[in-house]
């Protein structure tokens, strides 16, 4: 994403969204009661003249308008950022207070005005727009399977899924197979390095496959790849063992700034204090009193709460803990991770992780 300018001050950035995740990031951050400004196409009536007096046709045309948000929605489907609200400023032939919805794609530009901005909000923006959390490439594999994933925001998604053709009545035929089967990894690997340019890659398997991994690696002729790579251990080769690597202590610093890993590492705090009885707390009117008391040090609320307490105009009551937890130096982490989502969801989708206890 690029910034084209900001002035915080006044509530107010210019971005040009360059990918579907900036879309994605841009929709978690719109909210009702904003202000939106964007180039869009508006049915207006005229005449034969082009004059809107004694309007006799409907045409579309060009116009830049400022709404004032009441909903936004990003689709996976079109790659487009669904902006709606109704328009507060525009061209003398759009009539204040009518009903817009703008469809804001890559390479559009959006100008977001808020009354004030939170930090996690900014901070979102700036890591879209510098680039902070790139992806991790992921590899689980062992010596008959393979599956290789990348990180997103919310999750992972994967990208192939290889068998290998092992011939388990010979122990030459099954050792040279194997080898060549490390050898297609390898080649997959650079292939989606190439294409992805991932932050890291980590390399995880079963028992010792990793290490003859490692070494169908270095046969290859990227050292940019191989100074990427981390190897790492899971019970399996699975959906469910990419989501075991993000979590392994091996892997930690390598993805330090994968959201995912942050998400979970946190929510994990926060439950293991909660059952050790040390300082943490969780539910809706707990959280308030921890964070109108300044003790919280870091809340976690699920983006499913944000966008329910947004349809159900309850939104301001959660603002108002965000921003007594930020005035009082503490950070606000929006979890988007499906794990760590789900975890924090069976608690009420709010908890905190507190400076010091409170009755």
């Amino acid at each position: 994403m690029k910034i084209v300018k900001s002035d915080w001050k006044k509530g107010s950035v210019t971005v040009k969204p360059e990918t579907p995740d900036d879309l994605w990031v841009l929709s978690q951050i719109a909210e009702p009661g904003d202000r939106a400004r964007a180039r869009t196409m508006r049915k207006v009536k005229i005449n034969s003249s082009g004059s809107c007096e004694n309007a006799t046709a409907v045409v579309k045309k060009p116009v830049t308008l400022t709404l004032e948000v009441t909903k936004s929605a990003f689709s996976p489907e079109t790659h487009s950022l669904r902006i709606s609200g109704t328009v507060i400023e525009g061209p003398e032939d759009v009539p204040r207070g009518s009903h817009h919805t703008f469809s804001i794609e890559k390479d559009s530009v959006l100008t977001l005005e808020k009354q004030s901005w939170l930090n996690f909000q900014k901070r979102k923006l700036e890591d879209a727009a510098t680039g902070r959390k790139k992806n991790v490439l992921i590899c689980v594999h062992d010596r008959e399977e393979a599956i290789i994933a990348e990180t997103t925001p919310t999750s992972f998604a994967i990208l192939a899924h290889l068998r290998g053709n092992v011939a388990k009545k010979s122990l030459e035929g099954t050792a040279q197979k194997t080898e060549n089967f490390y050898e297609e990894i390898a080649r997959n690997i650079a292939e989606y390095n190439e294409r992805k340019n991932p932050k890291s890659i980590i390399i995880a398997s079963p028992a010792f496959w990793k290490e003859e991994m490692g070494k169908a690696i270095e046969k290859l002729s990227d050292e940019s790849l191989k100074k990427k790579v981390v190897l790492a251990t899971c019970s399996s080769v699975s959906g469910n063992a990419i989501s075991e690597v993000l979590k392994r202590p091996e892997t930690r610093q390598a993805l330090e700034n994968v959201r995912s890993a942050e998400e979970e590492s946190a929510v994990d705090e926060l439950l293991k204090r909660i059952a050790k009885n040390e300082p943490a707390t969780y539910g809706f009117e707990h959280v308030k009193s921890a964070a109108e008391a300044g003790a919280v040090e870091k809340l976690l609320v699920t983006n499913s709460f944000l966008i329910k307490s947004r349809e159900e105009g309850t939104f301001h009551d959660l603002e108002d803990i965000m921003r007594n937890t930020e005035s009082a130096r503490g950070e606000v982490m929006i979890v988007e991770s499906e794990d760590a989502m789900a975890k924090l969801d069976g608690i009420g989708s709010l908890g905190a992780i507190l400076r010091f206890p409170i009755e």
